[in-house]
């Protein structure tokens, strides 16, 4: 079974166009489902053992477990692709891959977004120092590497497998004016970002004083399975490690989590603050193709609202009146009285 996930996943990632973390997302999803079927059965499973009664006891077990309605709709959808690609194959009927693709997981709960705050980016960069306490010289490049990590986070809201997957010659800080490109993005659409100064200086220590040479601008080492330590590309569970490890140093809640796209909804708020930014600067900024995506993605700080409802101006203020002018001034009776005696 574990060889046709895997062909499954390759070849879902070379035909369809998934990313690599849609593919291990997905075999996550098949694995839990074949360690269950393991333990039930007691042997490793077949194609034709992953039936429609199977699968439905699989997510009322994950259901009262406690898995949410979205990680449950996401393992279904992956069991689901997974039975109509062996069916495509003949591995199992039409009537099994039928019955496993007419399970609904019913999802009412809406996500919760997060947006990061400035002080919260702060004592992130604060905190990273704070990553080598009692770990040695040896490992003072953490400190470097999730302090450029943030950075680029937080002034370029790049998408976590967007700073994975950058490379060294992206980053282009030679020059007066810094860049950093974005090859094959979300749709395979390449971006040019201009770099913030202190991105430029927290991105130039990193390379000047990383204790290896990579192509990929954030490559760590870790010990291979026969304990030889490697150089290799940081993945995307690494850097989330790191930045759960600065929001704990840090104390900030972590109810739900400070991801990566907490810190591109923050950095592109945070553009719109500026002076002359319009919605087409975001849009350029986030590589979106339809501005209506990059609304979705800005957020709003609760003291400027409060100003700016202080601010409104909806009717005249009073003004007083001078008392003489007020002497002067007929009564409603007077007034009514002398309307009607004829001039």
């Amino acid at each position: 079974m574990d060889e046709l996930i895997e062909a499954f996943r390759a070849d879902k990632c070379n035909k369809m166009g998934w990313s690599l973390a849609s593919g291990r997302a997905y075999v996550s999803h098949l694995n839990g489902l074949v360690a269950w079927l393991v333990g039930k059965m007691g042997r490793v499973p077949e194609p034709a053992d992953v039936t429609a009664d199977f699968v439905r006891t699989y997510d009322t077990l994950r259901k009262r477990a406690g898995k949410a309605q979205r990680t449950r709709a996401a393992g279904m959808a992956a069991i689901q692709s997974f039975a109509k690609w062996l069916y495509e194959r003949k591995l199992i009927g039409l009537e099994q891959c039928a019955g496993i693709g007419q399970i609904k997981v019913k999802v009412t709960e809406k996500p919760r977004k997060r947006w990061a705050t400035r002080e919260e980016v702060q004592s992130l960069f604060d905190a990273c120092p704070r990553l080598i306490d009692g770990r040695g010289d040896n490992q003072v490049y953490r400190a470097q590497l999730a302090t450029a990590v943030v950075a680029i986070l937080a002034y370029t809201g790049l998408r976590r497998a967007e700073v994975c997957a950058l490379h060294v010659a992206d980053v282009d800080i030679a020059g007066t004016f810094t860049t950093i490109t974005v090859r094959k993005g979300k749709g395979d659409k390449n971006r040019t970002l201009p770099l913030h100064p202190n991105a430029v200086r927290h991105v130039r220590a990193w390379i000047e004083s990383r204790p290896h040479e990579h192509e990929r601008l954030f490559a760590v080492p870790v010990f291979s399975q026969e304990g030889v330590p490697v150089v290799r590309p940081m993945s995307e569970q690494r850097m989330k490690g790191i930045l759960v490890s600065l929001c704990r140093i840090a104390g900030i809640e972590q109810s739900v989590p400070l991801s990566a796209h907490a810190f591109r909804r923050f950095a592109g708020t945070a553009l719109m603050k500026v002076k002359g930014c319009t919605i087409k600067h975001i849009q350029a900024f986030y590589g979106h193709s339809d501005p209506a995506q990059s609304y979705e993605y800005l957020g709003i700080d609760q003291q400027e609202l409060y100003s700016l409802i202080a601010a409104m101006e909806v009717e005249a203020d009073p003004t007083p009146i001078d008392p003489r002018i007020q002497q002067s001034m007929p009564t409603r009776r007077q007034a009514s009285y002398r309307r009607r005696i004829p001039r």
